[in-house]
């Protein structure tokens, strides 16, 4: 059966490419190389070929250390505040977390639960009976099924357990526990008790201090020097004038490191509203250190060296706090009042709300062209096309519409139609209107739209327009008069030639859509062109699409980039890379409303142009992994609905800047920013470099912002910004997306 499929002839099955024969003898000429210079006419079965010499040098651009993969969501911890408990009661909480990829393991990596309560690894349940009174502050820490991880600052009080004194007269220890100190500094502390008749006299009756420490007995006061670390358990007893009495067990861990010091706090205020970047400076800071405002841990801290943490303090009350480091070993440095948190003023706008459109609309734009029917390619390999279409996350691919016997064609269609991927098929003017009319049920679950016969005004039929015209005219009265095929649109006829469009204007009647082969020939996909009147650019093909059939909708349904660099207005794979998911932004900004790139795979044939996205042995190039990333960063199936508006502005170095305004369901906007220019001169054949711009990014209240970064290789690296409402963003030919949240 592949024998059989190998020997039929492409332009009898459906007329969508041109022969090979056919495309050596009209590129033959110096005029056909003028003419098609920086367009060329794609298919399995056509490549225009020219004789130059490789040997390029590699981009010089912004790069960074790819990451092995890639998660759409960032994993993080939501949880930021949790219950206070009570001494001898039951306690349950549960810990969240949201992205990365599930299951999670939880586990407190430093500080101190209170005794009796655990901390499941598996739910992030914190369950039990306090038995101790206190603040206890601890870190914890979630890791994803991909070994990612990410940990947060958190606290829980514990309150004495109520009661009603049956002796108000009894003298009773009101002191849980001891802060650390640290060997050869300074240490001070009070002892405290309640009830009795004052005044009360102190003293140690079990174990010893920790040499060069004391207990005064008149005040409760421990202080001192402490010589030797370690950990020092004392039985205080305290005396009230009446001789009652009561004592409590201590525990004393003196540290051998320096505590930690609070020298500046900036900002030194903050919202109740939204959590606030906060800079921490003073000394002795180590790695797991917490971090308090008040009662609220703060969250995201990182301790980026001994004398710098960097925090996000939480949302809290109005009013001044309290803001205190503690380190590890549980020493604890406090900066009085070092806080305040104030409700914000309504903020001044930055500039006219932009509208956004819908990110998930953006993504369902994106589709690609394949070749099942083809037994001698790669495409012979179903399975690897089918898990490459899968990751790539497009919704739509465009093939032929073939009358065959070879059935698999038929289920493979159906197959991916059933995964959520439709097909656009290609008719040939020879094709029937029973034929037309019936095809959609034989691949009921990927049809979605008629195509009329490829590039055909250089089929080298003497009278193509008149055949090509009889033909719309034919395919639409069938298709259209049948009850089931008129629900499915019919995309117009791809022209090479600009002259060629007035040839078929007056068939704007059949078909719902235009079509446009808008390839770049190796330039910026937002060129302005070459040659005269933006040649090549997109607004020069809208142009010739719009002046023959006004009003109509434009799909481009061919466009890419070739690799083999033999060919004249080739590129290499890592500019390619670049260009790709600024193909469908750039068509996408221009009205274009679907765009399928030329093509998935390689051709394995010797001296093909590859336009795969990838190898002929499914090996991913950067291309591929850049619209990976992209679409499932966007991705956000489901019903239609209205985006609403960002009120923001962009300032600093927009030379060359574009940018594109996308929102999600969930009201998380995304803005696409790239510098629009081109990396590779197709004339002398070398890279260039793309110097980075500084943009800023101000919103008109206070946003939380992460940045995913797509790199040279396709990789989508990802870091965050934090909440504000100015944001300093280093753009350049690689794009960016900031996803911006409340």
């Amino acid at each position: 059966m592949i024998q059989s499929i190998n020997t039929e002839s492409r332009s009898e099955q459906s007329g969508e490419f041109l022969t090979r024969n056919l495309s050596k003898a009209m590129l033959g000429t110096a005029s056909a190389n003028a003419r098609f210079r920086g367009r060329l006419v794609c298919g399995i079965w056509s490549a225009i070929l020219f004789s130059v010499a490789a040997g390029l040098a590699g981009c010089t651009a912004m790069t960074t250390k790819p990451l092995e993969s890639a998660s759409a969501t960032a994993l993080q911890i939501t949880t930021h505040v949790i219950p206070a408990g009570t001494v001898q009661s039951n306690y349950t909480t549960t810990l969240a977390a949201t992205g990365g990829v599930p299951p999670y393991a939880w586990s407190s990596t430093s500080g101190q639960l209170p005794a009796g309560l655990a901390l499941n690894s598996t739910t992030g349940t914190i369950a039990g009976t306090p038995t101790s009174a206190g603040t206890f502050s601890f870190v914890t820490t979630v890791r994803d099924s991909k070994a990612a991880l990410v940990s947060a600052g958190l606290s829980v009080m514990v309150s004495p357990k109520s009661s009603t004194p049956t002796d108000a007269s009894t003298v009773q220890i009101t002191t849980s526990g001891l802060p650390v100190g640290a060997v050869h500094s300074s240490y001070a502390t009070n002892l405290t008790a309640t009830g009795g008749v004052p005044p009360y006299t102190w003293s140690i009756t079990g174990g010893l201090l920790p040499t060069g420490v004391t207990l005064a007995a008149a005040t409760g006061a421990i202080a001192g020097t402490p010589t030797l670390a370690g950990t020092y358990s004392v039985t205080a007893t305290v005396k009230d004038s009446k001789a009652a009495s009561d004592s409590a067990a201590l525990s004393l861990n003196i540290s051998t490191a320096p505590a930690p010091a609070i020298s500046v706090i900036s900002p030194n205020r903050g919202s109740t509203e939204a959590e606030t970047p906060v800079v921490i400076s003073g000394g002795n800071f180590r790695s797991g250190a917490m971090v308090q405002f008040g009662k609220f841990a703060a969250s995201q801290v990182q301790v980026s060296s001994a004398t710098q943490i960097h925090v996000m303090a939480p949302a809290a009350p109005s009013g001044s706090v309290n803001v205190t480091v503690q380190n590890s070993d549980g020493q604890i440095a406090t900066a009085g009042s070092g806080f305040t948190f104030s409700t914000p003023a309504a903020p001044a706008a930055t500039g006219p709300t932009q509208q956004a459109l819908s990110a998930d609309a953006f993504v369902d734009s994106a589709g690609v062209n394949v070749h099942l029917h083809n037994g001698s390619s790669p495409y012979a390999n179903f399975a690897a096309v089918e898990k490459a279409l899968k990751a790539l996350g497009v919704r739509h691919i465009r093939d032929g519409l073939i009358d065959t016997a070879w059935t698999p064609y038929y289920d493979r269609l159906n197959e991916l139609g059933r995964s959520g991927i439709k097909a656009l098929l290609i008719t040939s003017p020879s094709e029937s209107g029973a034929l037309l009319t019936a095809y959609p049920a034989r691949v009921a679950d990927s049809f979605e739209a008629y195509e009329a016969p490829n590039e055909y005004d250089l089929s080298g039929d003497p009278i193509w327009a008149t055949t090509l015209n009889t033909f719309l005219a034919k395919m639409h009265s069938a298709v259209k008069a049948d009850a089931k095929a008129s629900k499915f649109p019919i995309v117009g006829p791809a022209l090479v030639q600009g002259g060629s469009y007035a040839h078929v204007a007056s068939a704007a009647g059949a078909f719902d859509d235009a079509n446009l082969h808008d390839y770049f020939g190796g330039h910026n996909p937002g060129t302005g062109g070459w040659g005269g009147g933006g040649y090549g650019s997109i607004a020069w093909n809208l142009a010739n699409a719009n002046g023959a059939w006004p009003g109509k909708p434009v799909i481009t349904t061919e466009t890419g980039y070739m690799n083999n660099l033999s060919i004249q207005d080739a590129v290499p794979e890592d500019v390619a890379g670049k260009y790709f998911p600024r193909v469908f932004l750039e068509q996408w900004m221009h009205g274009i409303k679907r765009t399928y790139i030329y093509e998935l795979v390689d051709e394995a044939t010797k001296g093909s142009s590859q336009f795969g996205l990838l190898h002929s042995d499914f090996s991913a190039k950067p291309g591929f992994n850049a619209i990976k990333n992209m679409l499932g960063l966007l991705s956000d199936p489901g019903p239609a609905f209205q985006a609403g508006g960002l009120n923001f502005k962009l300032s600093g170095n927009l030379t060359n800047v574009h940018h594109l305004l996308l929102e999600k369901r969930d009201g998380t906007f995304y803005l696409a920013i790239w510098v629009e220019q081109t990396c590779y001169d197709v004339n002398t054949r070398k890279e260039l470099s793309v110097a980075a711009q500084q943009v800023t990014v101000q919103t008109g209240q206070q946003m939380r912002t992460n940045v995913h970064r797509i790199d040279a290789s396709g990789n989508m690296q990802t870091s965050t910004l934090g909440v504000g409402q100015t944001q300093k963003v280093e753009v350049s030919d690689l794009l960016t997306i900031l996803e911006i949240s409340q």
